[in-house]
């Protein structure tokens, strides 16, 4: 049961600092991010608050996400960009942690929001990985543009830095294969994502990773969440071309990629291809297209425990319109 005054508790989350708000009360208070830090937050909430919000902060809310759900006192952990447009609409320009940690328990007072699910041990070990591997790439990447352009007496050592970012993504590589078959359900899943052409062990890691929501929300949800639902730009008379705005960035472009593959591999992924081309489609929208009606079906296969040729797509019953 909740007090006859409700609390709503925002808490922006920093490396080392809590900046802790409560509405109605108005009360504020900044806590060191440790585990005494919790504990001494814990002490201080006292009744559990009708809703506490927590801005997602990457790694440095996980600990304080588990002390409080461990007290019977669960967060609702908010993407940063709705977050941000929070702050628009109440008209917010400045901006500090008190300010920040009282647009939390502002956005907590006005949306209540159901509290965020938490992750297990292992996807979180998976997800640190992916993305520790995703900056390898990336980095390596960097240095192989430049190389062309370095001295003759630099690429040498150029080379040799690549080599050493192609171990350390081979060893990344080798770890995050290990984490996913250590656990039983990311395995059988895993097995099942890469059962598709064109989706191997680096996106089927990404999806696993970055995207556990697959299999329990609606195809609908899954796209939104993935960044390949297209938005709508229509104001009065004028209806604007829709375009790919939010989601998860790197999942859009990892399912991208995939699709160069699937699209050309896959029968029936491909003659949907085609027959978007055909229709006037721009080849990125089309892939995109297919990217999120592969999505779909991945979503389906991983609720329903089937592999692509079990589900009616991979069956070829799926019947594009012709080109």
């Amino acid at each position: 049961m909740h007090p006859a005054h409700p609390q709503f508790v925002g808490i922006d989350v920093g490396k080392h600092e809590l900046a802790v708000a409560i509405q109605p009360t108005g009360t504020h208070f900044t806590l060191p991010n440790t585990v005494r830090g919790h504990r001494q937050l814990l002490q201080r909430l006292g009744a559990a608050p009708a809703c506490i919000v927590l801005e997602a902060t990457g790694r440095y809310h996980r600990v304080l996400q588990l002390a409080l759900a461990g007290a019977d006192r669960p967060a609702a952990v908010i993407d940063p960009a709705r977050v941000h447009g929070f702050r628009i609409s109440e008209g917010i320009r400045a901006k500090t942690d008190g300010l920040d940690a009282d647009l939390l328990a502002r956005y907590a007072a006005q949306k209540q929001p159901a509290p965020s699910p938490l992750p297990s041990p292992t996807r979180t070990a998976l997800a640190d990985w992916v993305r520790s591997r995703d900056f390898l790439v990336s980095q390596r990447q960097a240095l192989v543009n430049r190389r062309a352009e370095m001295p003759p007496a630099l690429q040498r050592g150029h080379g040799q830095l690549i080599r050493s970012y192609d171990r350390q993504i081979a060893a990344a590589d080798q770890e995050i294969a290990r984490i996913i078959a250590s656990d039983p359900i990311l395995a059988a899943q895993a097995t099942l994502l890469t059962s598709v052409s064109g989706i191997g062990p680096v996106t089927a890691a990404a999806l696993l990773a970055l995207l556990p929501e697959l299999g329990t929300v609606s195809a609908k949800a899954i796209a939104s969440l993935a960044g390949v639902a297209p938005r709508d730009d229509q104001s009065g008379t004028t209806a604007r071309r829709k375009h790919l705005r939010g989601g998860r960035g790197r999942l859009r472009q990892a399912l991208y990629l995939a699709m160069l593959s699937t699209t050309r591999w896959d029968p029936v992924m491909r003659i949907h291809y085609q027959g978007l081309v055909a229709r006037g489609k721009p080849t990125k929208v089309a892939l995109l297209a297919c990217a999120r009606k592969v999505l779909g079906v991945l979503n389906a296969m991983v609720r329903e425990g089937l592999t692509w040729e079990q589900t009616a797509v991979g069956q070829g019953r799926f019947l594009p319109t012709p080109p």
